[in-house]
């Protein structure tokens, strides 16, 4: 078993579900007026077995742009923990009525499940019974999930914060900043080239502002928000071989 297969494995994401629906309780439990709600909360798993609360929004009366501005924030938010899992309790409306619903995502896998709002005059909102999970769901939030929680290294499956395993392609060298498979240099430390949960450098460009999107030969350097654009790892590789930020000037 590759490391950290068993954090993702179906037993912990179950439990992680059930910590989440167990909150959910709690929160309503604790309401006491009629009209009482809670707002959008978002919980991570950074490590195994340690939940946290990492944003609790407001979400009902959100129009289409501040929800998916919103979306954007908790990805974010889920990206910058370093998130193994991440589950979003939020009201919703659905057929049958009033509901709080729940979406618990890891690498690769989403479910939803529902539990029905009661509501009476004079007494505090109870909540029903929770649904059995759908794996079945997509939607803006789904998404904003999905892209923030932390994936396991793609080779070697190392989970986030943990030394890839020996022969893995994807770890950098902390000497030479090179694959480690290739250069092997003595100096290089493990524990230093971790795995952060994205390829080695993304983080770098994101805060230099490199970006570059396709042009009609090669690449271009363009802004963030540009059409096309990614983390423009060529240019950071030039500044880190010759320590100058002058690819695109050698090119032209």
């Amino acid at each position: 078993m590759r490391r950290g297969a068993s954090d993702v494995g179906p037993f912990r994401f179950l439990a992680f579900r059930h910590e989440l629906e167990r909150r959910a309780c709690s929160q309503f439990a604790a309401l006491r007026r009629p009209e009482e709600d809670v707002p959008a909360v978002l919980h991570a798993e950074i490590a195994p077995r340690s939940v946290g609360l990492l944003a609790a929004e407001p979400l009902l009366g959100l129009d289409e742009v501040g929800e998916s501005r919103l979306a954007l924030d908790l990805s974010e938010r889920i990206r910058a923990s370093g998130a193994i899992k991440a589950g979003l309790l939020m009201p919703a409306y659905h057929p049958a009525g009033e509901c709080l619903c729940l979406l618990v995502a890891t690498s690769g896998r989403c479910e939803a499940t529902l539990a029905s709002v009661h509501r009476a005059v004079e007494e505090a909102p109870r909540l029903g019974r929770w649904s059995k999970p759908t794996m079945r769901v997509e939607g803006l939030f789904v998404d904003a999930l999905l892209a923030g929680v932390a994936r396991p290294c793609p080779d070697c499956g190392a989970a986030v914060g943990q030394p890839h395993y020996a022969g893995c392609d994807v770890e950098r060298c902390s000497s030479c900043g090179g694959q480690y498979i290739l250069c092997g240099c003595a100096g290089n430390d493990p524990s230093a080239g971790a795995w952060s949960g994205e390829w080695s450098g993304l983080a770098e460009c994101r805060a230099r502002g490199w970006y570059a999107r396709r042009a009609v030969v090669g690449w271009e350097p363009c802004r963030p928000d540009a059409e096309g654009a990614r983390e423009d790892l060529n240019r950071l590789a030039f500044f880190r071989e010759f320590g100058v930020d002058e690819l695109y000037a050698a090119q032209s």
